[in-house]
C-alpha cells in the first residue's frame, strides 16, 4: 500500500518438516513459485481478470518489490517423516503457485469456499459434472429464474477438473464435456433436460489441470474454450526450489546421526546436480522411457532414509556409497545397454565427478565408489552391502527350493542375473514401488520376478493382455 516493491521470497513461509513426515505423499513445501502462482490464481478467480503477468517479484502494500524467495519458509523435517507420502517442502515454486491459486480462487479466503475434485478420463461426459452439481449444489427458483448454487449459503464451490484434456473427441472432433464447460463459463448456465428450463450458476467456479497435449493420450483443448480461461504453465521446480525441498528432507533424515548432519548440504547439492545433468543429457528423443522428474529425487531420499534408519551407526563413506548405489539404480538401470553402452559409461563418469566435487574432501571415495555396488537384506536383517560370492551362494541355495516348490525351470547363475534379482527385490520392498522390465521375449523377466516374489513370500497375479 506504500508503493514499495516487495520480493516474492519474503512471502514464502518457512516451515519445519517433522521427521516422520519426510516420506508423506501429500507433503508440499512452499516455494517462491507456489506463492507467486497462488497470488496470481487468487487475483484471477476473485476479480475475474482474463490475464495477469507472472514475474519474480510482487508489489507489497507499501509499493515495494518483494522477491518470491523471501516468502519461502525454512522448515525442518522430522526424521520419521522423511518417507511420508504426504510431505510437501515449501519452495519458491510452491509458494508462488499457492499464492496464485488463492488469489485466483477467492478474495474471501479459503474459509468461504469448498473445493471438489473431479477426475476426467477419455470417456468422461457432461453427466459427470451434472452429478457433481446434484451432490454439492441445490436448485432454487428466484424472480430471475432457476439458480444453481452451493448448498451452503454464502460459500463458493470450486470444481477442480483434473486431467481435463483426457476426454477423447467424438467422430465430429468435439469433446462434449469441454464444450459443456465452455458453455458454463461463457453463458453461466445450461438448459435442464428434464423440463427445458434455463439454469443459471451462482458462486460456482472451475479450475482445470492437465499435462501438455503432446503427451500420450492427451488431446488439444478447443481454442473456443481456451479463450475464456487464463492459462498458467506450471513447470517442474527449478534448481533453487529442488535444493530447498530435498535439503529439508536430508536434514531430517540425517538428524538422527550426529556424525552425518554435516553431510546434509553436500548430499542435497550432489543429488540435484546429478539429476539435472542426467535430465539434460538423456531425452525422450533418444528413448521414450527416458523421462526424468523430481520423483527420482524423492525416491532417492526415501531409499536412503529407509536404509539408514534401522542402523545403529553409519559413517560418511557408507552414506556416500549408499547415495551412489541408489543413483545407479534410479538413473543407470533404465539406460539401454544393448544399443548404446556409452550411456551407462557416461553415468558412471558423472557419478564419480559429482562425488569428487561434493564428497572428495570428507570421504574415501576409492572405497565408497568401488564397483560393483550390491545391496541386499537377504543375508542380514538390514539393507547392507554384500559381496557377489555371498550373494551367489545364497541365490544358488534358494533356487533349489524354488525349482521344487514353484517352477521347474533351470536358471543359469551369472553376474547380470544377480544384478537383476537385486533390482527386482529392491522395488518389491519399496512403499508404492513399481517396476517396468524392458527386454526381449525369453530373457527371464517373468521367471526372475516370480523367483524374487517367492523369496519374499509374495503372491503373484499375472494378468492377460490381448492385442
Amino acid at each position: 500500500m506504500t508503493g514499495e516493491w516487495v520480493q516474492w521470497t519474503s512471502k514464502v513461509p518457512q516451515i519445519e518438516v517433522e521427521t516422520h513426515r519426510v516420506a508423506a505423499a501429500d507433503l508440499v513445501i512452499p516455494t517462491v513459485d507456489t506463492v507467486r502462482h497462488e497470488m496470481l490464481l487468487n487475483t484471477w478467480l476473485s476479480e475475474h481478470k482474463p490475464l495477469l503477468p507472472i514475474i519474480d517479484y510482487e508489489a507489497s502494500l507499501t509499493g515495494e518489490w518483494v522477491q518470491w524467495t523471501s516468502k519461502v519458509p525454512q522448515i525442518e523435517v522430522e526424521t520419521h517423516r522423511v518417507a511420508a507420502a504426504d510431505l510437501v517442502i515449501p519452495t519458491v515454486d510452491t509458494v508462488r503457485h499457492e499464492m496464485l491459486l488463492n488469489t485466483w480462487l477467492s478474495e474471501h479466503k479459503p474459509l468461504d469456499m469448498d473445493v471438489v475434485s473431479v477426475n476426467f478420463s477419455s470417456s468422461t461426459t457432461p453427466e459427470l459434472l451434472m452429478r457433481t452439481f446434484d451432490h454439492y449444489c441445490e436448485y432454487r427458483r428466484t424472480p430471475n429464474g432457476v439458480v444453481l448454487s452451493p448448498v451452503q449459503i454464502s460459500r463458493w464451490l470450486v470444481i477442480f477438473c483434473d486431467e481435463i484434456n483426457l476426454p477423447a473427441p467424438d467422430k465430429y472432433g468435439t469433446q462434449r464435456v469441454i464444450s459443456f464447460l465452455r458453455q458454463l463459463v461463457e453463458m453461466n448456465g445450461f438448459y435442464r433436460t428434464s423440463d427445458q428450463t434455463w439454469v443459471s450458476l451462482e458462486r460456482i467456479q472451475f479450475v482445470g489441470a492437465c499435462n501438455p497435449p503432446t503427451d500420450p493420450g492427451r488431446h488439444p483443448l478447443s481454442l473456443r474454450f481456451l479463450r475464456h480461461v487464463p492459462v498458467v504453465y506450471v513447470d517442474y521446480p527449478g534448481q533453487t526450489s529442488l535444493v530447498q525441498i530435498y535439503g529439508a528432507f536430508n536434514r531430517a533424515m540425517l538428524r538422527v546421526s550426529s556424525n552425518l548432519r554435516s553431510f546434509a548440504e553436500p548430499l542435497t547439492n550432489a543429488m540435484v546436480d546429478f539429476y539435472l545433468q542426467s535430465q539434460e543429457h538423456f531425452t525422450q528423443d533418444e528413448q521414450p522411457h527416458y523421462i526424468y522428474s523430481p520423483r527420482e529425487l524423492t525416491r532417492w531420499v526415501r531409499a536412503i532414509s529407509e536404509a539408514i534408519t534401522p542402523l545403529e551407526k553409519v559413517d560418511g563413506d557408507a552414506l556416500v556409497r549408499l547415495w551412489a548405489h541408489e543413483a545407479l539404480r534410479l538413473f543407470q538401470d533404465r539406460l539401454d545397454r544393448l544399443v548404446r553402452d556409452d550411456e551407462r559409461e557416461w553415468t558412471d563418469q558423472l557419478l564419480d565427478r559429482t562425488a569428487e566435487k561434493y564428497f572428495g574432501a570428507s570421504c574415501n571415495l576409492k572405497t565408497a565408489l568401488e564397483r560393483p555396488m550390491l545391496y541386499s537384506c537377504w543375508l542380514t536383517k538390514n539393507y547392507l552391502p554384500v559381496t557377489k560370492d555371498q550373494l551367489k551362494e545364497y541365490v544358488k541355495a534358494r533356487l533349489k527350493s524354488f525349482y521344487e516348490e514353484e517352477l521347474d525351470v533351470q536358471l543359469v547363475l551369472f553376474d547380470q542375473m544377480l544384478d537383476h534379482v537385486l533390482r527386482i527385490d529392491r522395488i518389491y520392498r519399496q512403499p508404492q514401488g513399481h517396476l517396468l522390465l524392458i527386454g526381449t521375449s525369453g530373457s527371464g523377466k517373468t521367471t526372475l520376478s516370480r523367483f524374487v516374489a517367492w523369496i519374499n513370500g509374495l503372491s503373484v497375479f499375472q494378468g492377460l493382455v490381448y492385442v
